[in-house]
């Protein structure tokens, strides 16, 4: 067995024990009025605060349009309606993307009927401060891919070994 299996195994071995031996607890619920049947939830920084916001996509009664609920976070938790804008019927699903290139995730809407919903973020709020970087470097046998730290005393490792193990 080479080396870096081994010390791969013994990592995960530990990593395994480490969690089973931790306890899951929960705050009691609170809960927050959205529109009529939610299909689904998302978590995404809307307004740019650096706190996850939760997007509901809201099924409605016909003829009027489904919505999604922007609820925005405090940043302890704790969550503000923000806005319900109008989207086709029957939203099933929302995903945030950067189609416009502005640097403000928009929203997208899957509806029952066959249509996208795009609606285009206009919030004001000052661009990121550090924007992520990847590093994309293509050797004989591969490709490795790495990144700055998000947090202090953890880095990124690349084994090369890891690519080709049986």
């Amino acid at each position: 067995m080479k080396p870096s299996i081994s010390l791969l195994i013994v990592l995960t071995v530990f990593a395994g024990l480490h969690q089973a031996a931790a306890q899951t607890t929960f705050a009691p619920t609170t809960n927050y009025v959205v529109g009529t049947q939610p299909q689904c939830v998302i978590a995404a920084d809307v307004n740019g605060d650096g706190n996850l916001d939760l997007i509901a996509a809201n099924i409605a009664t016909y003829p009027n349009p489904g919505t999604l609920t922007v609820l925005t976070n405090n940043g302890s938790g704790h969550f503000a309606l923000a806005s319900s804008p109008g989207v086709d019927s029957e939203p099933d699903c929302v995903v945030t993307a950067d189609v416009n290139g502005d640097g403000r995730p928009d929203l997208i809407s899957a509806n029952l009927f066959g249509t996208l919903s795009v609606l285009i973020n206009t919030s004001t709020f000052p661009p990121p401060t550090s924007v992520l970087s990847l590093t994309l470097k293509r050797p004989r046998n591969g490709i490795l891919v790495s990144w700055a730290s998000a947090s202090a005393g953890w880095s990124l490792q690349q084994n090369p070994d890891l690519a080709t193990a049986n």
